[in-house]
């Protein structure tokens, strides 16, 4: 637009230079006939005419170039505004990227030192494996909750947007959210790990693997009073800690022993006394040959706050 400007000012002072030539002229010729004493009034009126003319002309051309010196002094003052706003988005968008960048840097330090912490206090190969999971899930929360305040400049739109993108979520993946959740249950104190037996929606197993989501179990079927592998593995998702209708069940800590029960039919005029005590005699010999193995499960029980009897056969 400047120079747009710029030619159609050239192009008004090249067409008032020829008349500003002829008005200078036409002053000329009216001083001439001043000094002279023998001039008419036709020729006072041919020069008067003329002058008219010529200033009926340069007038407009005149108010034409002030005006485009008018417009050329507002679009340089608008091209410095627009240089300076430029210059400081840039800077506000370059500060805001190194604030950014400093803030990712703490989060992945942060991150760093979860990770050493991890390895260094925790041995365990799978609660190991579990805290750098959440490390992670942590670690990406924060850089992306970083960088989207970061770049908001309106944080009511941002909290509409927000929520609406959290109900959403949490309509779509509520079995996936609830899942995670039952996690954090699965892995406390008293719930399962890597080797305990389990028993779970009609499948009886040991547990092979405890994941974010879902848990493996690697199924057992009953053959008389002994259990064998059935080459299966049953997957489970940890949301079935929470229904109802498929109880969990898992064996004592530090125990492994089943309860069982025999049962031996008696005509009706028989000795209940005699059969019970046949019973005892026969089941005590054999039940004592664990009594060191049952006196050492039951030194585990320590981690629970119950008062548990021995457990001895009836």
């Amino acid at each position: 637009m400047l120079d747009e400007t710029d030619g159609v000012e050239k192009a008004a002072d090249n067409v008032r230079g020829p008349l500003r030539t002829q008005l200078k002229n036409t002053f000329d010729q009216g001083n001439q006939l001043a000094a002279q004493s023998n001039t008419s009034k036709a020729q006072y009126d041919e020069i008067t005419q003329g002058f008219k003319e010529l200033s009926a002309a340069l007038v407009p051309l005149s108010e034409e170039l002030l005006v485009l010196d008018q417009s050329r002094a507002n679009l340089q003052q608008w091209r410095s505004a627009q240089t300076t706003e430029s210059r400081i988005t840039l800077e506000s968008i370059l500060t805001r990227v190194a604030l950014i960048l400093i803030a990712i840097g703490i989060v992945l330090g942060l991150a760093e030192g979860w990770r050493k912490l991890t390895f260094r206090h925790i041995r365990d190969a799978r609660r190991r494996r579990q805290f750098m999971l959440l490390r992670r899930v942590v670690i990406g929360f924060l850089v992306f909750l970083v960088v989207v305040l970061g770049f908001a400049s309106e944080f009511s739109s941002l909290a509409t947007f927000a929520g609406f993108v959290t109900a959403g979520i949490a309509v779509g993946l509520q079995t996936i959210l609830l899942s995670v959740a039952a996690y954090f249950f699965v892995i406390g104190r008293y719930g399962i790990s890597v080797g305990d037996r389990i028993s779970v929606a009609g499948v009886t197993g040991d547990v092979v693997d405890v994941g974010l989501v879902r848990f493996y179990v690697m199924e057992y079927a009953a053959s008389g009073a002994e259990f064998y592998p059935t080459g299966r593995i049953a997957v489970f998702s940890n949301a079935v800690l929470f229904q109802a209708t498929t109880p969990l069940f898992k064996q004592l800590p530090g125990t492994r022993y089943t309860w069982h029960e025999a049962v031996l039919p008696l005509a009706p005029k028989a000795d209940f006394e005699a059969a019970q005590k046949a019973l005892d005699g026969a089941i005590s010999p054999v039940f004592k040959e664990y009594s060191m193995e049952k006196a050492w499960q039951q030194r585990n029980w320590d981690s629970i706050d119950l008062v548990i009897h021995p457990p001895a056969p009836e």
